[in-house]
This record gives structure tokens, C-alpha cells and sequence, in this order.
């Protein structure tokens, strides 16, 4: 998860932890720093990238990812509060495989979590494919 916003980021932990206790999630507070993770070798097999950070733009760091043979596989979810027109077509543009508009309260957001992993289960074996 790249997100600038430590509750954010406490937040989706619990929420995944909640609906995929399994789950091992790896946390990057800018897009600067989730790149050099990945340039250094991490391989998520999913990244939740938040649109609205300082430093380096989401939309930035997607570019980034797209335009790396290694990287441009992972799947991307963009995760923000902003639900702009703009920011929709900006990220289908680049390539994203899901947008959501982070839910307010945490009984919504895990619900979102939920959805996120079954999405993820369906849809794992046929990226794996590719």
C-alpha cells in the first residue's frame, strides 16, 4: 500500500486483517519510497496506491510503474478519497485495474476489503496466465 496518511494505512491493515487474516501487507508512505522497495527487488502481487500525495503524485508513481518491464505486471488498485471525473480518467488512462473511493466509516471500508480479495481471488489465476 503507498499512502501518505498513516491512518489510512492503519486503517486498510485492519480492514485486511479483518477479511484476509493471512494477508501480508507492505506499507510505503510515499511513492519515492514504494519505488525504491520495488526497485530493490519487493514484488507485491497487488498494489493500493493512493491518487493525492506530496512529493510524488500517485498518478506519478503509476507512470513510473508502467513504464518498468518489471513492474508493469502488478496489478493496481488506485484507493483515494477522490472521487474527481478527471482523476477516474486519468488513472483508467494509465492502466489501473480498479479505482475506489476510500469509504467512510470502518464498518464500509472493510466491506471494501472484502470485495478487494474476492476480486483479487477471481481474477489472481488469469493475471498469473498472462
Amino acid at each position: 500500500m503507498i499512502d501518505d496518511n498513516p491512518l489510512d494505512r492503519e486503517l486498510t491493515t485492519l480492514a485486511l486483517l479483518d477479511v484476509a487474516p493471512g494477508s501480508q501487507l507492505t506499507l510505503a508512505g510515499s511513492g519515492i519510497e514504494a519505488l525504491q522497495m520495488l526497485w530493490a527487488g519487493l514484488q507485491p502481487d497487488l498494489i493500493l496506491l493512493d491518487v493525492n500525495m506530496p512529493g510524488m503524485h500517485g498518478f506519478e508513481v503509476l507512470e513510473a510503474l508502467r513504464a518498468d518491464a518489471a513492474l508493469t505486471r502488478i496489478p493496481v488498485i488506485i484507493l483515494t478519497t477522490s472521487g474527481a471525473q478527471q482523476d477516474r480518467e486519468q488513472a483508467r488512462a494509465l492502466q489501473v485495474h480498479g479505482y475506489m473511493v476510500k469509504a467512510p466509516g470502518f464498518e464500509a471500508y472493510v466491506q471494501q476489503m472484502l470485495d478487494l480479495v474476492r476480486w483479487y481471488h477471481a481474477t489472481a489465476p488469469l493475471q498469473t496466465l498472462a
